[in-house]
């Protein structure tokens, strides 16, 4: 919700708020909030509750393999001798950890696999439906209509009887605010590095 703020008010201080809500757009940016922050923070979440700390860091470095495969099949993009090496050392490594010890909880580990592919699905929305959308605008709805997503099922899974006692919730505050803006601006740093590296592979 702090991430969603500071992107709405960054939209508005430049006058590009409207933008959010264009009818053209809309539609796409809704798909992209959905599903690279309500379904991948869902999916984050409830797999990393039924799995390890280790399950957790392990199964979401396999994003670099979804990204290649959907970059194929949903972008055109070529596969490239370096970077199928590179996905392969990535997955060697994740192998060997493996070995050395099993997976726990079936489900969690399931649903944490999922989350890259949710996290990538919105790049490849963004990058096919959007292309030339500034990063502020992807950043702002990524959280804006990624909050009003997960806000609903908030309610229904936790409520508000979930909430930490109002004197711990002061003493959070100040800290997931800041962790909200940093958000916000590291998203919109990776929109537009994903913006720019698919016009180059495209050029390849």
């Amino acid at each position: 919700a702090f991430a969603a703020i500071c992107a709405v008010a960054l939209l508005v201080w430049r006058g590009e708020l409207a933008t959010l809500f264009e009818r053209g757009k809309a539609p796409i940016l809704i798909a992209v909030g959905a599903l690279g922050t309500a379904l991948a923070f869902f999916l984050f979440f409830e797999g990393a509750k039924r799995a390890s700390a280790i399950d957790t860091a392990i199964c979401v470095q396999t994003e670099p393999v979804y990204a290649l495969i959907g970059a194929r099949l949903f972008l055109g993009h070529a596969f490239q001798l370096r970077r199928v090496l590179a996905v392969g050392a990535i997955l060697a490594g994740i192998a060997l950890v493996l070995g050395a010890r099993p997976l726990e909880g079936s489900l969690g580990v399931a649903l944490l696999l999922a989350t890259p592919i949710a996290w990538q699905s919105s790049h490849w929305i963004a990058l096919r439906g959007l292309d030339g959308v500034n990063p502020r605008l992807l950043s702002a709805a990524r959280y804006v209509y990624g909050t009003l997503v997960l806000f609903p099922v908030w309610l229904v899974f936790d409520g508000v009887g979930s909430l930490p006692s109002s004197a711990e919730l002061a003493a959070l505050l100040p800290v997931v605010a800041v962790q909200g803006a940093r958000m916000g601006r590291d998203v919109g740093a990776r929109q537009s590095l994903d913006r720019h590296t698919g016009a180059l592979l495209h050029q390849q």
